[in-house]
């Protein structure tokens, strides 16, 4: 019990120095418990999320991720897996004028995600889930922090529904996109089937983003890293926090570590 006061103590000490005391209270107190949808006001946008249902909230003061440009600027986005639009808020705030692709499975979610951006003019959303070709998917609960992932097969799971499936080579002829400075993936093990065949994409992604997913299936990280070599290019490769960050060789891009979304 002590041990949980204590971390607790130090997220609420590290969220105020990051998010300010007010929306560190909604998050991590006044809103915890409750399901309901909620909003704090960040950098002068509301976000809003299901209290303590969506922990992805804890991305705006955790450690996390910033591309620096130096010169070379981060025009095209693609956020793949965007449960309700944390990372896609960190990119909003870090690259004002990117263009931003955020897809999502869940309809749940997706209504959250929606909520957050439908009034930005240059973040396009998608509720469909990213896989290695078009057709059906089945959705899972992933349990927990409204989770879910996709199989194309039924695997004794809770499934809550099916859902539309589109391959990445689709989704960059559909929205005439001929270069992905960042493709961030997060999309509970689906990974391993998006990285095993239709590889077209691959040579337009210019910094590729993602949780290590082999917890959900296993030697996912060994699969992609060996489709990069097999169609041979090289990246330089980061650990921050939870997620590996690569940038492709020859690009002036740095990865910098930040707390919450601040540079």
């Amino acid at each position: 019990m002590l041990t949980r006061l204590v971390n607790w103590y130090y997220r609420f000490v590290l969220s105020t120095q990051m998010i300010g005391f007010s929306n560190s209270f909604k998050i991590l107190v006044l809103f915890h418990f409750s399901r309901q949808i909620r909003s704090i006001n960040f950098k002068g946008k509301y976000f809003y999320f299901r209290g303590k249902t969506d922990g992805v909230v804890s991305h705006f003061y955790n450690i996390g991720y910033y591309i620096k440009e130096n010169g070379r600027s981060i025009r095209t986005i693609i956020d793949a897996g965007a449960n309700i639009g944390s990372e896609t808020f960190r990119f909003r705030i870090h690259y004002p004028n990117a263009k931003i692709l955020a897809i999502e499975a869940s309809s749940e979610n997706f209504k959250i995600l929606k909520k957050n951006f439908s009034d930005d003019p240059n973040t396009k959303l998608i509720n469909k889930a990213v896989w290695k070709s078009s057709g059906e998917l089945y959705l899972y609960d992933g349990g927990g922090s409204q989770s879910f992932y996709v199989n194309d097969a039924d695997n004794k799971g809770v499934i809550v529904g099916k859902i539309e499936a589109i391959s990445l080579n689709e989704i960059l002829q559909s929205q005439e996109i001929d270069e992905i400075d960042i493709l961030k993936l997060d999309v509970e093990g689906a990974e391993k089937e998006i990285f095993s065949e239709n590889l077209e994409w691959l040579q337009l992604v210019n910094c590729l983003v993602f949780e290590v997913p082999d917890s959900d299936v296993p030697f996912t990280t060994q699969q992609i890293y060996n489709q990069i070599t097999r169609n041979g290019f090289k990246y330089r490769s980061y650990v921050c926090s939870e997620c590996l960050v690569l940038i492709k060789e020859g690009l002036p891009w740095e990865l910098k570590k930040v707390n919450g979304f601040y540079l």
